[in-house]
């Protein structure tokens, strides 16, 4: 629960990491450094837990100011948190997870989430808005370097249980390929709701030799099937600023088809209707022998999900990029685009489409029954085919 902790353990054992200073509550010298600082190129992070929001990326002294305001002043994270303020990596995330037995750690297939709140991962840290797994983004060798740090970890340690690393993939380092960004000690929320559908072994077993410091090198004991999975958090529009006063229904649970899973989060069952107060309510999880079709079948099921008042979020470009990476189809797929509002999730594939990002699809045309529409703007922008269509005096099968 201390990231100072996790800090002082990769100090330890020269595990690369980003710079980093701790401040121990002290307001005026955090607000003094800041001021002297081009803090666009730092992050703030408390170092206790605060359900995946403790991770602050400000771009200008102003907003650093205030997030310090609000940790010591409006106690908005609670009280008495150290911070710590560190370099600003970019790359590409992964999480990677291990079972441990005190003696050696046993990795996990990788994974990774979105931890951004909006699409294009833009908007405020949340507790996680999806994830995917398998996730290809540490080669081999540096698997094994980071199987090698964190086994010294847990010989250090002796620790039992499971040791989560998140890890940044960069370019930018002199001295590695990646950066360990944290350690917890806990599987990761919603990174786990795709691993464990990928585990075809006995989960207790692999706990039960854990716990008594067995070894579990055996294949037969640890076996992952070669399917992904996929998922999408559903969440009020309010997260993750505040939640609500009164529980309302969440409708359409009855009309999922079978290739998707729920699990609930903040979910109570009155009178045999489903409720919630907000927050992350729910997460819809989908496995596949195709990575498409595991994405697929969670977007056709989850906008059937509807909240009493007409108030759910979701984020749509979850697993996006990595399918674009994967996709080796050599034939040309060509898009029509349907919409009657400001059609903003289309902005990340027309972008795409324009700065060849995607090198096997072109945009056609782009429809509208709503002259005034948003996205007809967005056609003209990018220079595709438009046109409007009324829907006046037609029936909705038509």
């Amino acid at each position: 629960g201390s990231k100072i902790f996790s800090k002082s353990i990769m100090d330890k054992f020269n595990i690369p990491t980003s710079e980093y200073i701790v401040f121990k509550k002290n307001y005026n010298t955090v607000c003094n450094y800041i001021e002297n600082s081009h803090i666009d190129k730092y992050v703030i992070k408390l170092s206790g837990l605060a359900s995946g929001k403790g991770v602050f990326l400000p771009n200008t002294n102003n907003e650093a100011i205030k997030i310090i305001n609000d940790i010591y002043v409006n106690h908005s994270y609670g009280s008495n948190q150290d911070i710590i303020i560190e370099e600003r990596l970019y790359g590409e995330e992964v999480s990677v997870m291990g079972f441990c037995n005190g003696n050696e750690i046993f990795l996990l297939p990788q994974s990774q989430d979105y931890k951004r709140l909006h699409d294009n991962n833009n908007g405020s840290n949340t507790g996680g808005m999806g994830s995917y797994a398998p996730a290809h983004i540490l080669n081999t060798t540096e698997l094994q370097e980071l199987k090698h740090y964190m086994d010294l970890i847990v010989k250090d340690l002796n620790y039992v249980g499971i040791l989560y690393a998140g890890v940044m993939r960069t370019n930018t380092s002199k001295n590695s390929q990646f950066k360990l960004l944290e350690f917890n000690c806990r599987f990761g929320d919603p990174e786990t709701q795709v691993l464990m559908n990928l585990l075809e072994s006995d989960l207790y077993e692999i706990i039960n030799r854990c716990y008594y410091r067995l070894d579990i090198k055996n294949h037969d004991i640890i076996k992952w099937n070669k399917k992904y999975v996929s998922n999408v958090i559903l969440s009020h529009i309010y997260y993750p600023a505040r939640k609500l006063q009164n529980p309302i229904e969440i409708m359409g649970i009855n009309k999922l088809d079978s290739s998707v899973k729920i699990y609930f989060a903040n979910v109570i069952v009155d009178d045999r209707k489903y409720k919630t107060t907000g927050g992350r309510i729910l997460s819809v999880v989908s496995i596949s022998d195709n990575f498409f079709m595991s994405l697929n079948n969670i977007y056709n099921n989850i906008n059937k999900l509807e909240l009493e008042d007409n108030n759910r979020y979701y984020r749509m470009d979850i697993g996006y990029e990595y399918l674009l990476k994967e996709n080796n189809c050599n034939k040309k797929i060509k898009i029509a685009i349907l919409g009657s509002t400001n059609g903003t999730s289309t902005e990340l594939l027309l972008e795409s489409v324009k700065n060849e990002k995607i090198k096997n699809a072109t945009i056609e045309i782009i429809i509208s029954n709503n002259c005034n529409a948003g996205i007809l703007d967005k056609a003209k922008k990018y220079n595709v085919n438009n046109m409007f269509i009324s829907s006046h005096g037609l029936r909705k099968k038509e």
